[in-house]
């Protein structure tokens, strides 16, 4: 009997925790659903670069859509950011009160709030006014776009409205031309199988990173190009560094790494090289770097130690004979 009743209130509360969870996540697709579809906006495009003289001005000219089925505001908020120092993913500095010496908000004035119906797009052209003493070198920050949807949904119980908020941003890259200072170093160059750096690989390693770091207070575009070769010196593969168009920037005080496929390896053993020969800015100076790294198979390494093993035993045995008779001989006096 108490078995029974015990079982009848284990299936009860299944029951009822069910039904919570399922009327619970009705409501909140009827939330949801009150205020619209997500607020989002597409920009285009992604990233402008400007060489505005002092006491000058140039225009950005970014294209904002409203992708939602709703009404929004779109709030613009200008950002400083840094380096990640690796890929030179932008980290944007969110709190104000930080404020970096490359900053472009002193060259940009407050930019009013956009109202912008579902689907519709307005082309922007904000001006970057670069002060007459500004000092010359490099500057950089990103245009926010915040996108609030207009007062639709709100929750009648409590009178608080809902909001999904998007935001995006467009970067801005400004050159003040001048006596400005282009330093580049190469801080590294590894070899890498999965991520992971070495200079023994059992199969071809897959790329190579290549670290640059700007200790300049100019933008830094490297070029070059890296070449490998065989044991016998044989090229085997080559490749530009920085490939792209337009070419990746390093920034000031930052440092980036550059990742790039390594092909026609094999699994071919053998001891390979890897020359890198980079420049940057007008290509007057031209850092050089050579690494080697090892591709042994591991059915090599077996092999190898397969004959470590067979010579350590001859030499046992050898020793062992020339010991036996060491003491034969002895024996015979």
């Amino acid at each position: 009997m108490n078995i029974s009743i015990s079982t009848k209130r284990i299936f009860l509360g299944l029951v009822l925790l069910f039904s919570a969870l399922l009327l619970a996540s009705f409501k909140i697709g009827f939330a949801q659903d009150q205020n619209g579809s997500a607020s989002g906006l597409q920009i285009s495009p992604t990233r402008t670069e400007l060489n505005v003289k002092r006491g000058s001005s140039q225009n950005v000219s970014i294209t904002l859509k409203n992708v939602t089925g709703g009404e929004i505001i779109a709030k613009p908020e200008i950002d400083d950011f840094v380096s990640d120092n690796n890929t030179g993913t932008p980290k944007i500095i969110t709190d104000q009160s930080q404020k970096s010496p490359y900053t472009i908000k002193d060259f940009i004035s407050t930019i009013s709030d956009i109202p912008m119906k579902s689907g519709e797009s307005k082309k922007l052209n904000i001006p970057v006014n670069v002060p007459a003493d500004q000092p010359p070198g490099a500057y950089f920050g990103v245009i926010r776009f915040i996108a609030q949807p207009v007062s639709s949904g709100k929750d009648n119980n409590s009178g608080k409205q809902v909001t999904l908020t998007a935001s995006l941003g467009h970067i801005v890259l400004v050159n003040v031309p001048g006596n400005v200072k282009e330093q580049l170093q190469l801080i590294s160059f590894e070899a890498e199988k999965g991520g992971k750096s070495g200079s023994i690989f059992s199969s071809s390693p897959d790329s190579l990173a290549l670290g640059l770091k700007n200790t300049g207070n100019s933008f830094a575009k490297p070029f070059g190009t890296v070449t490998i070769k065989d044991f016998k010196g044989n090229e085997v593969y080559k490749y530009e560094v920085n490939n792209t168009d337009p070419r990746g920037n390093v920034l000031p005080d930052s440092t980036r790494i550059f990742h790039d496929s390594l092909k026609n390896i094999g699994s071919s053993p053998g001891r390979y090289s890897a020359v890198a020969s980079i420049s940057y800015g007008t290509g007057g100076d031209v850092l050089v770097s050579e690494i080697h790294f090892w591709v042994i198979p591991n059915w090599l390494r077996l092999l190898a130690l397969l004959v470590v093993i067979l010579i350590l035993t001859a030499i046992f045995f050898v020793y062992k004979r020339l010991r036996g008779q060491e003491e034969k001989y002895k024996s015979r006096k």
